[in-house]
């Protein structure tokens, strides 16, 4: 059985992992135990250190949402207080 190789000059991984290096401040804790891949790996991916394509656009796809979810809420007006 062929082993799987990993790309490491793929461009659309190095834009991947930048994507998620811009991303990392916005990363919370909570997100980073709920994604899809074991918190040792969302730290490698967030720190642009990726290695598979495939795994950067899950996490990307994962907390991207999450991340325009909050902004969008802390955009909210405040309620009026009486």
């Amino acid at each position: 059985m062929k082993k799987h190789l990993k790309i490491k000059n793929n461009p659309e991984l190095t834009k991947a992992n930048a994507r998620l290096v811009a991303i990392k401040d916005r990363v919370t804790s909570v997100d980073r135990k709920e994604a899809p891949a074991s918190e040792a790996y969302v730290v490698k991916y967030l720190n642009g250190k990726g290695t598979d394509l495939e795994t950067a656009l899950s996490l990307l796809d994962f907390f991207e949402p999450r991340i325009t979810a909050r902004v969008e809420r802390l955009e909210q007006p405040l309620p009026a207080t009486a």
